[in-house]
């Protein structure tokens, strides 16, 4: 029996990384079951999301198998605020059940999320020793720099390079870092 019954973590993925990974193993390590929302999960082919739910949906499935839940998780427009903390909070307990447990890398931002849930017990996960974000990883994808695409990527994801690369590809010239 771990310290949690039922984590929850939430992001866009766009891709899943590294520094994503670690915050999983970690949620993993303290809470029985994880779920992960997938943010944005309506948005897809643009320079800010250009992976649809369903691929990003796949990355969880190829790197983690079944040892995680995973849901989308549409926007609602409110940004930063307690009201989306309340949003994260509820579409995770449509999901699951009830959540003990928000896990995040370490970011002030969203701290404000739960400002309104004093009684959710939330684990922050350092990540300076990863100084990686998708948005490197899809100049990455837009340079044709599969090296680095690797040293940032799981290895269950390696070889989804092309799949991901053409889909950054067709994406009009600059978009995908352009932000």
């Amino acid at each position: 029996m771990k310290e949690y019954k039922q984590g929850v973590i939430v992001g866009r993925f766009q891709p899943l990384h590294l520094g994503h990974v670690k915050i999983v193993k970690e949620a993993l390590r303290h809470c029985d079951r994880v779920l992960v929302l997938i943010g944005s999960s309506q948005a897809s082919n643009t320079s800010h999301n250009p992976f649809d739910y369903q691929t990003r949906a796949e990355m969880f499935r190829l790197v983690f198998g079944d040892q995680v839940q995973v849901a989308p998780l549409p926007d609602i427009g409110v940004g930063n605020v307690g009201a989306w903390g309340e949003y994260v909070i509820a579409k995770a307990e449509e999901a699951v059940g009830h959540v003990d447990c928000f896990i995040q890398g370490k970011e002030d931002k969203n701290n404000r999320w739960f400002a309104s849930i004093p009684e959710l017990p939330i684990l922050e996960v350092e990540r300076s020793e990863l100084p990686i974000s998708s948005s490197l990883i899809r100049t990455y994808l837009s340079q044709g720099d599969e090296a680095s695409f690797r040293k940032a990527m799981p290895e269950a994801l390696w070889s989804q390079y092309e799949n991901y690369r053409s889909i950054v590809s067709s994406l009009p010239l600059n978009e995908a870092t352009d932000y």
